[in-house]
């Protein structure tokens, strides 16, 4: 399925990063996992064994964003699928919840994911084409009590997969999103 393909994963380290990670190995891809803790990508790369690799990558920072995407295509010499997976939420009251916590969320879930896929698209255009895929959540479709930042960024990370799949399909990108969670509609109490 991935045979000789390149890959890279944001939140690879851990997680349904690590689970997408795993996924791409098992079906011959070639991946490379990102995140901002070394010592959690080394062991998780180590487990995942020869066919991966890691660099450490914040994706608040887009200057790191683009070297660790330019780090895949020097190893690769190509990129032909990225995971986004990588978040940071802070859950709490809309009420209590300091303007400058809301930002923290959203600038790594919503505006590192534009990060991400901006450096990715330019790299997979260049190889000729390939696939991004988003991780969003259920929490971008309906509300939940303490989720404002979170359920805000996520819906965001939904509407940017749909602009860049409008955009990007010329370039022979596909963008899709994988949403996780229940989509069995919850009750609402009076």
């Amino acid at each position: 399925m991935f045979d000789g393909k390149a890959a890279f994963v944001t939140g690879g380290g851990t997680g349904i990063g690590f689970a997408c990670a795993k996924a791409i190995v098992g079906g011959g891809g070639l991946v490379t996992i990102a995140g901002r803790r070394a010592d959690v990508l080394k062991l998780a790369a180590g487990e995942l064994g020869e066919r991966a690799a890691w660099v450490t990558c914040d994706i608040t920072d887009t200057q790191s964003v683009h070297d660790a995407v330019q780090a895949v295509v020097e190893r690769h010499g190509a990129l032909h699928l990225a995971v986004n997976s990588a978040y940071q939420a802070v859950v709490g009251s809309f009420l209590a919840t300091p303007p400058e916590l809301f930002a923290m969320t959203t600038d790594a879930t919503l505006n590192g994911t534009y990060r991400a896929m901006q450096a990715e698209a330019a790299a997979i255009r260049a190889a000729g084409g390939g696939s991004i895929v988003n991780i969003s959540s259920v929490a971008s479709a309906r509300s939940g009590r303490w989720e404002s930042a979170y359920s805000a960024s996520k819906a965001g990370v939904d509407m940017l997969t749909r602009v860049a799949a409008d955009e990007w399909g010329r370039y022979k990108i596909r963008v899709t999103r994988y949403s996780l969670g229940s989509s069995r509609p919850r009750r609402r109490r009076p």
